[in-house]
């Protein structure tokens, strides 16, 4: 899991170091700061047999840079399909599977069709021009379509969803309840690459004690009553004031309808 103190980059630009502000960890873990797989732990489920096939893009660095993988690092890819201003643009497709065979689509045509080599690793690399829509990863063994993975372009933020860990704590101090945020579109997909801002507001039993959206390079306070998304996402930590009772907690983002949801506290 990733942990504070050791900042580090895990892949940089070919100008820049390992060590540099605002990058607030060594950003090598496999589990973000609040509690989501990072890509690299997406290709372990397929090592381990936990997942058939998956599929991220890898970022496009600034004109007339290129990135550098360091020691732990892992590239910068995410499993989503948000890249506006990059139409047009190449972008590497990276698949995981133990299948034999790879087919590509986007929008319902063929990019290319790869078999596996001796030496792959579970890894097809593809390159794709960045075209908002779906992108389609089937996987084939021995003529047999085995797992199909789509990335999907969302529409603009419309609304938040918050989704608890729990619906019922008990009123001991220890016992912390985790909410994540989501911004999403109007169908209720999580808005990939937004990072507006979300105001807490905790009415009933409970403390906000923490937030975060597990940002390697967003050092800000985790004790405040807002937090940027990072991916879209971001999370809140209540803690109950040791009594039975209820806490609701209410999101707020711009121009957006709040979102509420209640915990009940037991004795």
């Amino acid at each position: 899991m990733d942990y504070l103190g050791e900042a580090g980059i895990g892949q940089v630009m070919t100008d820049s170091t390992t060590m540099c502000w605002p990058w607030m960890n060594a950003n090598c873990g496999d589990i973000d700061l609040i509690g989501y797989k990072k890509p690299q732990s997406f290709y372990r489920d397929v090592v381990w047999d936990r997942s058939k096939l998956e599929m991220a893009a890898e970022e496009i660095p600034p004109a007339g840079k290129t990135w550098m993988i360091r020691a732990w690092g892992w590239r910068r890819e995410y499993p989503g399909w948000n890249w506006p201003g990059n139409e047009g643009k190449k972008m590497n497709v990276y698949v995981y599977t133990k299948c034999d065979e790879v087919k590509l689509e986007l929008n319902g045509k063929l990019i290319a069709d790869q078999t596996s080599k001796p030496d792959s690793k579970f890894t097809y690399v593809f390159s794709v021009p960045y075209e908002p829509g779906e992108l389609k990863a089937i996987a084939i063994s021995e003529g047999r379509e085995v797992a199909v993975k789509s990335l999907i372009t969302t529409g603009p933020v419309e609304k938040l969803k918050i989704t608890p860990d729990r619906s019922v704590i008990s009123g001991n101090r220890n016992d912390l309840a985790y909410l994540t945020i989501e911004l999403t579109d109007s169908k209720g997909n999580r808005v990939t690459d937004s990072d507006l801002k979300v105001k807490f507001r905790v009415e009933g039993d409970a403390e906000l004690v923490a937030v975060d959206n597990a940002n390697p390079r967003d050092p800000k306070s985790f004790q405040s009553d807002n937090c940027n998304a990072f991916h879209g996402r971001c999370l809140a930590i209540l803690r109950p004031t040791g009594k039975a009772g209820r806490v609701t907690l209410t999101a707020i983002c711009e121009k957006f309808p709040p979102e509420k949801c209640t915990i009940e506290i037991t004795e």
